[in-house]
């Protein structure tokens, strides 16, 4: 999942949700750019801002703060791994309970 493309800022920032809450918002992430995988090229970088955008808001948070939350779990790449391991997991189990 290719997060570098929507986090932009400096890391280190504290994050100040749960595991269970960036596990979904990693979720989102996936679908999100999934969804763009099919999008020409010319419409990606607006239609990502506008992912971004919609997701910081179904999360409650601010952009900017969806932003530190990505940088921040990026410092760690074995919990980094974890997390979207965990993401992908609770997209299989949406899938499974949509059949």
């Amino acid at each position: 999942m290719p997060l570098f493309l929507w986090a932009c800022g400096s890391g280190g920032d504290r994050v100040n949700k749960s595991r269970s809450e960036i596990v979904a918002l990693l979720a989102d992430m996936h679908v999100a750019e999934a969804a763009m995988s099919k999008v020409p090229d010319k419409y990606k970088d607006s239609l990502r801002l506008t992912y971004r955008k919609n997701i910081a808001e179904l999360h409650e948070l601010q952009v900017e703060e969806l932003d530190s939350i990505l940088i921040s779990i990026q410092y760690k790449p074995e919990h980094y791994q974890e997390l979207t391991r965990s993401a992908m997991e609770l997209l299989d189990s949406i899938e499974r309970s949509l059949h």
